[in-house]
């Protein structure tokens, strides 16, 4: 078993999703947990210390909640509850009205959020917005975030151009550029080329839709 410096973890489970990502599932002070063990420290510590930062700004958005987090002899790792939801890009094709909706006003309570504490998530995919059996979502894998309000984590300059623009970056001749809420849109109109609406809910839709990209270009990362 893996020690990770802390008591009482019990794993039940060990996946290695990739040859740098490690996770673990298994019980926590009598709650289910996943641990996410990242060979590159860097990284891991980055995501925990901005998910630390929103914590403290008040987040109201629904969004990963570290419970632990610190070195072990492999690498950094976080700890986190489980959360029984399922990743968004499982649903797409599959999207009632009252989801897409739910789905919509969140996203910009989250922009709203994010703007506020001057954080820009950088990797904003369906893989990586979990939907619960409520329609409650959780962002997740903040790895790549930067925050303006930190000194530390206000760039991704330990990265390169290439890896940056497969995040999801408008490459320009001045450099690559991410936005959240571009990235939001971009999800909810896939979604909207996948399933198809009567033309009173799809007005409801456009409506939240423009407000959304409202807020494109208000909140950036520009490398």
């Amino acid at each position: 078993m893996l020690k990770l410096k802390v008591s009482k973890l019990k794993v039940t489970r060990v996946d290695l999703w990739t040859t740098h990502v490690m996770f673990f599932t298994g019980s926590l002070q009598h709650k289910p947990v996943f641990v996410k063990l990242y060979r590159d420290n860097n990284k891991n510590q980055r995501e925990a210390r901005i998910l630390q930062h929103i914590n403290i700004m008040d987040c109201r958005s629904p969004l990963l909640c570290i419970m632990q987090d610190g070195s072990s002899p492999h690498g950094y790792f976080v700890i986190a509850e489980q959360i029984k939801a399922t990743p968004l890009a499982q649903l797409l094709d599959k999207i009632s009205f009252n989801l897409c909706l739910s789905l919509l006003k969140q996203f910009i309570l989250i922009l709203d959020d994010f703007n506020r504490m001057g954080v820009v998530h950088c990797d904003i995919t369906p893989n990586n917005i979990l939907v619960n059996d409520t329609a409650q979502i959780t962002i997740i894998d903040f790895e790549y975030a930067v925050c303006h309000h930190s000194q530390t984590y206000c760039d991704l300059r330990f990265e390169t151009k290439k890896i940056l623009q497969s995040l999801g970056g408008d490459y320009s001749a001045t450099g690559l550029v991410w936005d959240d809420a571009t990235s939001f849109s971009k999800i909810i109109n896939n979604i909207l080329k996948h399933n198809k609406f009567p033309e009173g809910e799809l007005n409801q839709i456009v409506e939240q839709l423009n407000i959304l990209e409202s807020k494109i270009g208000r909140n950036q990362y520009k490398y």
